[in-house]
């Protein structure tokens, strides 16, 4: 578990995931947050309804779309995710091809 001391017992198992929302961890790949009931969304419904398939390592897999991964940020709102909500905001108007207002705003920001 990212943060947690590193004498703490833990052990990932269905009873882990039962008991827990949100799990934040650190893996040999880099952090990976596991988020049941993450703010900013309507549901994980709607995430996965809204989610992009990918592939990764040959596995399809289901990301967070670039909208929802904004409102995740927004309103978890801590520093390093108001970095990272300008840098998204720069990927969605290359993606889009959509040109930013004077407050940095696309369109579909409002």
């Amino acid at each position: 578990m990212r943060n947690a001391p590193e004498n703490l017992p833990f052990i990932l198992d269905v009873r882990t995931f039962k008991n827990v929302i949100n799990l934040t961890l650190s893996t040999d790949f880099g952090d990976l947050d596991l988020l049941a009931e993450p703010a900013g969304v309507d549901s994980f419904e709607g995430l996965w309804s809204r989610a992009d398939e990918m592939q990764i390592y040959g596995m399809k897999v289901k990301v967070a779309c670039l909208e929802d991964i904004l409102a995740m940020k927004r309103a978890a709102n801590r520093p390093k995710d108001r970095q990272h909500i300008l840098e998204l905001q720069d990927l969605q108007q290359f993606l889009t091809g959509e040109k930013p207002n004077e407050t940095g705003d696309t369109d579909s920001d409002k």
